[in-house]
């Protein structure tokens, strides 16, 4: 299961049907603007399809990371807390117990976890935007330069002085 390389789930295939309607909602948010939807629907069309889909473009590393990451976030914000990997409850020692107990997570660190996902899953984006855009220019014969390379600075030097 790829989802699970990307984030651990533990080859959950029960939580993974569970997140599915977040992965959908997160593609359709987040991943289909960043792609044309001609592109985007034919990728798809593609992947539902009988033959194995060929990565052309070698999108797929791209889409998974943050694909995977905002699914995340929109599951720890809205699911259940015990529907939740087991990562998301916090092991404690409690002063009262020998052993150690299981404490549910509070409110302000689920969304904090939730929040923490969503600006990884931004910063990933941001990868696939700026790849996009290369390919973009690729195909129309222009010259790619990085958009977030600082003003100043050669992309073929090695050291910069801060």
């Amino acid at each position: 299961m790829l989802f699970n390389k990307i984030y651990p789930i533990d080859n959950s295939r029960r939580f993974f049907l569970t997140i599915s309607p977040f992965i959908r909602e997160a593609e359709r948010k987040f991943i289909k603007p960043v792609l044309t939807e001609t592109a985007f629907d034919d990728m798809k069309t593609a992947l539902a399809g009988p033959e194995p889909y060929a990565d052309q473009d070698g999108l797929m590393p791209y889409i998974r990371v943050p694909l995977a990451l905002f699914s995340m976030s929109l599951a720890v914000d809205r699911l259940a807390l015990e529907v939740l990997p087991e990562g998301v409850f916090q092991n404690i020692i409690s002063d009262r117990l020998t052993q150690n107990a299981r404490q549910v997570v509070v409110t302000e660190v689920k969304r904090e976890v939730s929040k923490d996902l969503t600006n990884q899953a931004q910063a990933e984006l941001r990868h696939l935007q700026e790849y996009v855009r290369k390919l973009a220019a690729e195909n129309a014969g222009e010259d790619y330069t990085d958009a977030d390379l600082p003003q100043g600075l050669d992309e073929n030097n090695q050291y910069a002085r801060v």
